[in-house]
């Protein structure tokens, strides 16, 4: 077979062929899912990234947002320096880190890179309209940080689109499905100000994506606790006192089982 034109007498091939390749090996089962589920990202795609800072009548420059979209996610920077080129290529996920304990591959699992110099976040949509089978409240997005996966998934996303927050940096990023289950467990930590002693009276907060908020108050050890929790959700966890300021302010947390560390640590 003759690429685009078949040598037998029937008729020959009417159309487009797009990145064709040659392989000296068998591709594993998550490589062909991935390039199969890719839809517009392809094998590879690229996009310029100009710089983010516009001209003033002053002629003080001043620093705006620039938005890449490159395959089927788009990149806002906050502010670009440097322009660059900034590319989408999937990854085969068997050669990265073992996905957190309750979730499981949706099939996308990319590299995204780029050669732009920036500063700040960067927030990640990733269009999963290739993916509308699968319920997209159970979707997530998670970063590859450090040889560990986090959830950085914001919150409020609305389907095809899935949104990231708190990215500061670009590296491998995986769209995972979290199966939700029927069983309630615990959410629980403890609040203690910087030298290790229990805070109580703090009222904690605990609210689902729905917007459906639970409070508690920590003990005189300065432990709290959430009883019948959901499994298979994302929460948001935050915590507040008259006197006190607390680091974190909030915490972002995927519940599939008990959970007893979000710990806050109160400021004066």
């Amino acid at each position: 077979m003759i690429f685009g034109k078949n040598i037998n007498p029937t008729p020959s091939f009417s159309g487009k062929l797009d990145e064709v390749s040659f392989y000296n090996r068998n591709l594993s089962a998550n490589e062909i899912k991935s390039i199969f589920s890719a839809g517009l990202a392809g094998k590879l795609k690229t996009a310029n990234t100009p710089i983010g800072f516009s001209a003033k009548e002053s002629d003080v420059f001043s620093p705006q947002t620039v938005s890449t979209t490159v395959g089927d996610v788009t990149a806002t920077f906050q502010n670009v320096s440097v322009a660059g080129t900034t590319q989408e290529i999937p990854f085969n996920l068997s050669l990265l880190p073992a996905l957190p304990s309750g979730t499981t591959s949706a099939g996308l699992t990319y590299d995204i890179a780029t050669s732009a110099g920036y500063s700040g976040n960067v927030d990640l949509s990733f269009n999963l309209g290739a993916l509308s089978a699968l319920n997209f409240n159970n979707l997530r997005v998670y970063h590859l940080e450090n040889g560990v996966w986090v959830d950085r998934t914001a919150a409020g996303n609305v389907s095809p689109t899935l949104c990231t927050s708190g990215v500061a940096s670009l590296s491998p990023f995986a769209i995972v499905n979290i199966a939700p289950t029927a069983a309630n467990v615990s959410v629980s930590g403890r609040v203690t100000d910087a030298s290790g002693n229990a805070v109580a009276r703090v009222r904690v907060s605990i609210s689902n994506s729905n917007g459906i908020i639970r409070t508690a108050s920590t003990n005189s050890f300065g432990f709290y606790r959430f009883d019948e929790i959901p499994a298979g959700e994302s929460y948001v966890v935050s915590a507040a006192h008259k006197h006190y300021q607390f680091a974190p302010l909030t915490q972002v947390v995927v519940v599939n089982d008990a959970v007893s560390d979000i710990d806050f640590t109160a400021i004066e």
